[in-house]
């Protein structure tokens, strides 16, 4: 006797990380054929998965490549779900010649407990407004954290890609910059410009030599 098994393809999906079609196999008949050329039909349920080639479509041949800015900044923002603060997620990737250099996100000193460990924090109880009184936070910022975890040398002449998001609703925080504290150290490391995201795919572009030449401190401006 010999079998021979006709299958039939009901189903088919596609999986997003490969340019196969993976067709799944549901149902198959079986035919016997005996050497007198009978045959007989029976039902066997299969459950088998094959690969067959597949064209891409117009679609996906036009799929656009992620921008270099936008993808150091989806870097970034993967480094701020890291961070520890109750307010807003910051993450911070430091770059130089298409190389990450360093990471930071906010939280608090090695060692020291973190204001979601605690489950409150004090510029919150004491209603103090964004980008004021910040030697009262109990966390080192992100740009601090990845200037801290760099060399000087690497770091001269590099770019700072920052992502804030809110701790409560997950949105990109609205006019993000970095704090006054934050722009003295940004200097002093030799970054050239910070790239800073509003969406997910815009940003602004600082130069850093603008905030030196727009020096804060001088003028009282509190807060960004």
């Amino acid at each position: 006797m010999i079998l021979v098994y006709r299958s039939l393809v009901i189903g088919c999906k596609y999986d997003s990380r490969r340019t196969d079609k993976i067709c799944e196999l549901r149902k198959s008949e079986e035919t016997r054929v005996d050497g007198g050329g009978k045959s007989g039909l029976g039902s066997l349920a299969l459950a088998k998965t094959c690969f067959l080639p597949r064209k891409r479509s117009g679609m996906e041949r036009k799929m656009k490549r992620r921008d270099k800015v936008n993808y150091y900044l989806d870097l970034a923002r993967m480094v701020a779900q890291r961070s520890t603060c109750l307010r807003r997620h910051y993450g911070a990737v430091i770059v130089k010649n298409d190389e990450v250099i360093s990471t930071g996100y906010v939280g608090a000193p090695r060692g020291r407990k973190n204001c979601t460990d605690m489950g409150e924090c004090i510029r919150i109880k004491m209603e103090i407004p964004r980008g004021e009184r910040y030697e009262l936070c109990r966390s080192v910022h992100a740009e601090a954290n990845a200037i801290i975890s760099a060399s000087r040398d690497k770091m001269i002449g590099s770019a700072l890609y920052l992502v804030g998001v809110e701790a409560d609703t997950g949105e990109y925080v609205k006019n993000s910059c970095s704090c006054s504290m934050c722009k003295r150290q940004i200097i002093n490391a030799g970054i050239e410009t910070v790239y800073v995201r509003d969406t997910e795919d815009e940003y602004r572009v600082i130069p850093v030599q603008q905030w030196i030449d727009d020096d804060e401190s001088l003028n009282g401006t509190m807060g960004y």
